[in-house]
């Protein structure tokens, strides 16, 4: 506690350490012990096989119920409005959250009675949860939270198994047979599945309305297709577009190669922008990007009225 070291970016992401500089070590420090048990509810932490993560695995953790709301709520996930930390702890402290499930059971009621909550709040809130109940089934399955599963590869689940019916039943083997997947993944999916409390989760989720299945609203004219973005975009977030492309059927990639259909060059775009011109992708403006996901979007006036090849 205390050490300096030197770290560099592992992955363009996460922070790796690559040496500790003894010199400069403060007098008295002591060494970093990695917790036995959890600070929270007592139970004894567990490292998984293969990984470095110490964690609390006891299922009645406050603190684990907590983190599963919070990101089960979460902007890339359901997306439900005013349900912050603060709020969340509230409800799971007063007993009104037990799982995920239970924000669609919430009642003005209760909530509007509560601090920090008046009739607007709660209102505001209950109307947020009744909205994340239309999310699409690539979101639905990145809010459950299955270990190793974010948000590319909820896609790649979706697109290979269209309902949570289809995921919660899939065996191994037909998990590692899909590109991406692979024996850990598999293994997490599977294992969640199994758990009857997380079915029960699952089951309680569709009795309110939440049952998507992928591909409902009709083809995906761009699946296949790899979408690469640079620079800053006007109109948009750069998450915001790649979560575009994504519901129409595209992978979002963050490096240019020569799998890369697509560049899509904001202001001050760099050194994609000059990669993408040397290996001949073709590089489309903002406003370009948004004219095709318009027409993409947009409904045909009759079958077979629109030609889609016609941007490929």
């Amino acid at each position: 506690v205390g050490d300096w070291v030197v770290i560099e970016r592992a992955g363009d992401v996460i922070p790796k350490v690559i040496k500790v500089i003894a010199e400069r070590r403060p007098a008295g420090t002591q060494p970093f012990r990695l917790p036995d048990r959890c600070p929270v509810c007592g139970a004894q932490v567990q490292r998984v096989e293969g990984g470095v993560a110490v964690k609390c695995v006891h299922r009645d953790c406050p603190a684990q119920l907590k983190t599963g709301i919070r990101h089960f709520a979460s902007k890339r996930a359901m997306d439900i409005e005013g349900l912050g930390e603060k709020i969340v702890e509230q409800l799971v402290d007063e007993g009104l959250l037990a799982s995920v499930a239970d924000l669609y059971r919430l009642r003005f009621d209760k909530l509007a009675g509560l601090e920090r909550f008046g009739e607007r709040s709660a209102r505001n809130l209950l109307d947020s949860i009744r909205r994340s109940t239309s999310r699409q089934l690539p979101r639905v399955i990145f809010a459950l939270g299955i270990p190793n599963v974010g948000e590319y590869l909820a896609r790649v689940l979706a697109e290979n198994f269209t309902s949570l019916d289809a995921l919660m039943q899939a065996d191994e083997a037909s998990l590692v047979a899909i590109e991406d997947i692979g024996e850990i993944v598999a293994e997490s999916v599977v294992r969640f599945a199994a758990d009857p409390d997380n079915r029960a989760m699952v089951d309680a989720l569709k009795k309110q309305g939440i049952d998507p299945h992928f591909g409902q609203r009709g083809s995906l004219p761009l699946k296949g297709k790899t979408f690469v973005f640079t620079g800053t975009l006007n109109g948009m977030t750069r998450d915001e577009a790649q979560n575009i492309v994504r519901e129409l059927g595209a992978k979002a990639s963050g490096s240019v190669s020569e799998k890369t259909d697509y560049l899509v060059a904001g202001e001050q775009a760099g050194s994609k922008l000059e990669k993408a011109n040397e290996l001949g992708i073709r590089v489309l403006g903002e406003e370009e990007f948004l004219g095709m996901i318009k027409e993409l979007s947009a409904e045909p006036a009759e079958p077979g009225t629109r030609d889609q090849l016609k941007l490929f």
